[in-house]
């Protein structure tokens, strides 16, 4: 069933896009939506509304992708040693007169390899609170669907849009301890913006559900590891380890969005978002006991300047995560009374930075510069028992794309390199488990980098161009103080 329903999304994407009428080819559209200076906009999709202004082109794809990742040593033992999946991808956007419509759906198909300390799934969504134990676990499988779709328009001076998306994962291990995970993401977001003479003034709300609900189960008759309800660093509620094992994640994340951007794509835009994210742990096999909740309040801003072959921007971020848990009287009808709650993890993040982008030509050879640099600053702590980590950083991140093309064909390739410069960082842990976090700190609180490279090639099939196939490859290498990581991804497609 989820296979057929894949399916037919796919084919419905193909045919609307092969209605879409094109006044260039299909090659020398992908080379503008690579090139193009909107890429430097993070905060302009968060308002549906925009994506009715012409800073993309109209383009489809249908691509098979394979995804690796090794590490030599896990640099955070919660997201594992290795991984690897199998993707489906289909996405289109169609621009017609004043109407704009969009969508995507994907299947995931992968595994991920000698994980420790965490049995939850997302965990960035849901942290602090997870469930893990201390073995290293065999191969957990995972499935991911997602789709999603869009509609702009223009009535008057008004622009308005609306998106739905959902997202929906399975996460399981045929092999103690089983977990079955199941995730669902639901996305919403409506948006209205308002041209002047030449500039949109814009406003867009969203709200994302998200729910995730864990199970794990013992089937060997010589007993298992203790699995611990984790509070963040090296800690667990100690009353419940052992105990518990089906729980359930659910809350969600109010967005607001404001903008200011050009009608035309060169100009200045400003951009900012504001957003807060509540989700609750609740220990379903234990009377539906409400564990814990996190909260986090966001800040996104951004300030560019577009022109004809260059732009810069200046960004920044900032976040604050609280974890709350809940206290517990004696159980009464196996119900558990909640008598009061303390703020016991705290999070705070902190990023300013800018980038600068800059294209050219060189006879036949496009070129395309970008250098970005950015500070970003991590300080967490945990009340009882006391733990507080710090890290600093510089991020600087440098890449080179050269293209060569003709009317049908199109080759390019690409190069990066980023060098995170530690300026200070501190670790005290209490706690019985600091392996949770000591390998992941040292990793991350030194001087590391990457070293990237790929190459791509879309060569049209048809006379007319519209048509064309595509094929990328890329490599990338991190390194690490006492690990590396290797990543390799290829996809082949269809694009038109």
């Amino acid at each position: 069933m989820r296979a057929t329903l894949f399916i037919a999304l796919l084919a419905s994407a193909v045919t609307a896009s092969a209605d879409t009428s094109v006044d260039t080819t299909v090659v020398l559209r992908q080379d503008i939506e690579e090139t193009a200076m909107s890429r430097m906009l993070n905060l302009v999709p968060d308002n549906p509304a925009l994506q009715q202004l012409p800073y993309h082109v109209s383009l489809s794809a249908v691509t098979a992708s394979y995804h690796y990742r090794n590490d030599r040593y896990a640099i955070d033992p919660r997201e594992g040693q290795r991984e690897q999946y199998f993707g489906f991808n289909a996405e289109s956007r169609i621009f017609r007169n004043r109407h704009t419509i969009w969508g995507h759906a994907s299947y995931l198909n992968g595994t991920v390899r000698s994980m420790q300390w965490n049995q939850t799934s997302d965990l960035a969504i849901v942290r602090p609170y997870a469930m893990g134990d201390a073995g290293t676990s065999a191969r957990l499988k995972e499935e991911c669907y997602s789709f999603a779709g869009g509609y702009a328009g223009t009535r008057g001076k008004w622009l308005l849009g609306a998106q739905l998306a959902f997202k929906a994962g399975l996460y399981y291990r045929n092999v103690d301890p089983r977990p079955r995970n199941v995730t669902a993401d639901l996305d919403i977001r409506v948006g209205a913006g308002y041209c002047l003479s030449t500039h949109v003034i814009s406003v867009g709300v969203g709200y994302e559900r998200y729910k995730q609900t864990n199970d794990i189960k013992f089937y060997s008759e010589m007993g298992n590891d203790k699995v611990y309800h984790l509070t963040g660093f090296a800690n667990d509620y100690a009353r419940f380890g052992g105990t518990g094992y089906s729980t359930h994640y659910r809350g969600g994340t109010w967005r607001i969005t404001v903008g200011f951007n050009p009608l035309r794509l060169a100009g200045w835009h400003v951009n900012a978002t504001l957003s807060r994210l509540s989700i609750d742990n609740i220990i379903t096999s234990l009377s539906k006991l409400p564990l814990a909740t996190a909260t986090e309040n966001s800040a996104h801003g951004e300030v560019a300047y577009i022109a004809d072959r260059w732009a810069v921007k200046a960004h920044t971020a900032a976040a604050r995560r609280v974890g709350t848990e809940n206290i517990f009287g004696d159980a009464a009808s196996s119900v558990y009374p909640v008598i009061g709650s303390l703020d016991m993890y705290h999070e705070n993040r902190f990023e300013a930075g800018w980038q600068g982008r800059y294209s050219g030509q060189l006879r036949r050879i496009g070129y395309t510069l970008a250098l970005s640099n950015s500070y970003r600053h991590h300080n967490a702590t945990y009340a009882d028992p006391q733990s507080w980590e710090q890290i600093n950083d510089l991020w600087n991140e440098l890449s080179l794309r050269l293209a060569i093309g003709t009317k049908r064909s199109l080759t390019s390739l690409r190069a990066t390199l980023t060098g995170i410069f530690n300026l200070s960082d501190k670790l005290t842990l209490g706690g019985t488990k600091p392996e949770i976090i000591e390998d992941k700190h040292a990793n991350l609180a030194n001087h590391h980098g990457a070293i990237g490279v790929s190459a791509g090639h879309t060569h049209a099939v048809n006379k007319a161009g519209t048509i064309a196939l595509q094929g990328t490859v890329s490599y990338n290498h991190e390194f690490y103080k006492n690990t590396h990581r290797d990543i390799v991804s290829v996809s082949l497609g269809v694009i038109f």
